[in-house]
């Protein structure tokens, strides 16, 4: 995602919290053939929608997971611990 690329990932814990804004770009895990599907359909996409989906990816990418952001969670964290 951070390279601007379509992502797909399983429904798994972690993962979903990064692809929350992209259900459609979700498959349940270990369901081989929907991630088939879901695969074939990134391929087939429009250049231009598949550019889209990929940029919009990095962006929240950035949004959420940049170094302030991250310190900003941290701090806010110990914070809360030692109260």
């Amino acid at each position: 995602m951070a390279c601007e690329c379509v992502v797909l990932g399983s429904q798994v814990s972690g993962v979903t919290d990064i692809l929350k804004d992209f259900p459609d770009y979700q498959f349940e895990a270990s369901h081989i053939e929907t991630l088939a599907a879901k695969i074939k359909a990134v391929k087939h996409m429009p250049i231009k929608e598949r550019q889209e989906v990929a940029l919009n990816m990095r962006k929240q990418v950035i949004k959420e997971f940049s170094i302030e952001e991250f310190i900003k969670n941290h701090e806010t964290l110990y914070l809360d611990l030692v109260k």
